[in-house]
């Protein structure tokens, strides 16, 4: 019995680093209700969780290079064997990266208990060993497209490099001390160079298939002026530019992204949940450029609201939207999503709604709110969890 059980847990560790999504895609179901659970404790309870002192800087951190970075690292772990016909990444070279992670997210927790150093070497050395080998894959595959994700993974590390020096207490100087506003610009890029490939061809298809064939434009003139006003956008929150040059990008990305979704149709869509998903994701994107816009013409908007629309929607709906179809189809499985999770898409719009509620006080409801998007994002990956864990560590139907 006892070398049974010893088998069972070497053939599920065999199974989970068979693939680059499984470890990936399982850590972001762990870690991010784990997250939001420690820090609604200390900021809405109270509760003495020993966080590091700059608590609220370790909470936007993690929510992007514990939670962003790994699921980004399963999708291009995944992905570029599709790209390229390269072999996975699997085995002990698939652990020893995912056990950078994990050191990554151990330090940054210990962050007041370890040598500066110490802790800048363990985070900062996840991103460009993803990146070397992403990188040896594409050249080695002559597959040029796709070197664009290098340049997200230098984006990233600078940014995680700025957060790490603003929790050590450094004067960064303008924007560039608040580094979580520059990490969610490059994801809001690196959201819209993904939807723009698959949003449009997932929704063809499947209108295809329903014998409801349409037009729908991909990778357009406009589609690519938009990503670029996205990285204008980046550029005025680098500089710290503002006034009539903020308005004008920040404006001009929100009417382009608003114009893109459109001609996306995704209103046909919504008797499938797994691509309607996708869509809504796309929408809170929008959302998220929208606020950041019209916080530069009144100050009555709060300027927080954007980051919540940006990372508690857009990003964690994309998220689950696309660990949802790579996780069925690279499991072997049919292409529509298991009972319970519409509601944890669902979930995760009203932890949006909710937090964004809290910013502009809506109600003067500030703590109700907190607990409502703090209930619906551990909803979301919660209700994922439950139904894709048991997937990530079996062997794949097929």
């Amino acid at each position: 019995m006892h070398q049974a059980w010893l088998f069972s847990v070497d053939a599920m560790l065999s199974t989970l680093f068979s693939f680059g999504f499984r470890p990936f895609f399982l850590a972001v179901g762990i870690y991010a209700p784990l997250v939001l659970i420690l820090w609604i404790a200390y900021i809405a309870f109270g509760l003495p969780v020993p966080l590091p002192e700059q608590a609220v800087l370790w909470h936007a951190h993690e929510m992007l290079f514990g939670v962003v970075v790994a699921a980004l690292a399963g999708f291009i772990l995944t992905a570029i064997t599709n790209w390229t016909n390269a072999a996975p990444l699997k085995g002990r070279a698939l652990m020893a990266l995912f056990a950078l992670w994990l050191a990554g997210r151990a330090a940054v927790f210990a962050f007041d208990a370890l040598p500066f150093f110490l802790v800048a070497t363990l985070e900062l050395s996840f991103l460009p060993f993803l990146g070397l080998y992403v990188a040896s894959v594409l050249i080695k595959a002559g597959n040029r497209r796709n070197l664009v994700f290098l340049g997200i993974f230098g984006g990233f590390f600078v940014v995680d490099a700025l957060f790490l020096l603003a929790m050590a207490g450094y004067d960064l100087g303008g924007n560039w001390g608040r580094p979580q506003v520059l990490g969610l610009d490059i994801v809001l890029i690196l959201i819209a160079l993904v939807a723009g490939r698959i949003v449009p061809a997932f929704t063809r298809n499947w209108l295809q298939r329903k014998g409801r064939a349409i037009d729908i434009p991909v990778m357009t003139r406009l589609d690519k002026l938009a990503v670029l006003s996205l990285v204008l956008v980046l550029a005025v929150d680098m500089f710290s530019l503002s006034g009539p040059v903020a308005l004008a990008v920040t404006g001009i990305a929100a009417v382009l992204h608003s114009i893109r979704v459109c001609r996306w149709q995704g209103h046909r869509s919504l008797s499938d949940s797994l691509l309607w998903v996708l869509h809504l994701g796309y929408v809170l994107l929008v959302l998220a450029l929208w606020l950041k816009h019209l916080a530069l013409w009144d100050d009555a908007i709060p300027e927080v609201a954007w980051i919540h629309a940006a990372g508690i929607g857009a990003a964690a709906v994309m998220i689950l939207a696309v660990m949802s179809r790579a996780g069925l189809g690279h499991t072997g499985r049919a292409l529509a999503a298991p009972l319970g999770m519409g509601l944890s898409y669902a979930a995760i719009g009203i932890a949006t709604l909710a937090r964004v509620s809290a910013d502009f006080g809506f109600l003067d409801m500030y703590q109700t709110w907190l607990v409502v998007a703090a209930v619906g994002w551990i909803s979301g990956f919660g209700i994922f969890l439950l139904r894709f864990g048991p997937m990530l560590i079996r062997p794949s139907c097929r």
